[in-house]
């Protein structure tokens, strides 16, 4: 919604999931009237395409704190990839450095910007 009464349009704005769970989940929200025009998609689903504005989740969430294909390169590529303006990303950097090399360099490059 504030992205909205920044002045963009829904059409402008992707969510993006890294998991089908949470695509379907979002889909149920009891805000769906408020974010009418706003696309959702799971990352696998979204190469080759772009937004303005890209909202991603990497919530991973497990009792033995594995990240899953939150490691794999080439979806951690699609998924930094798709936006032309703004990337908001939402999830526990923390556990993905820890268990990842490539976000802990990505972690790290983002910090010593002040991204």
């Amino acid at each position: 919604m504030y992205l909205i009464l920044q002045g963009y349009e829904p059409s402008q704005i992707t969510v993006l999931t890294t998991y089908s769970g949470q695509f379907f989940e979002m889909k149920k929200s009891p805000l769906k009237e408020i974010l009418q025009g706003i696309k959702f998609t799971v990352v696998d689903n979204y190469q080759g395409e772009e937004n303005d504005i890209i909202l991603i989740s990497f919530v991973r969430s497990n009792e033995e704190g594995q990240i899953g294909f939150l490691k794999i390169s080439n979806r951690i590529c699609v998924a930094l990839s798709r936006a032309k303006k703004g990337l908001y990303c939402i999830g526990n950097f923390c556990l993905l450095a820890e268990k990842s090399k490539l976000w802990k360099n990505i972690i790290e490059t983002l910090e010593e910007r002040k991204l």
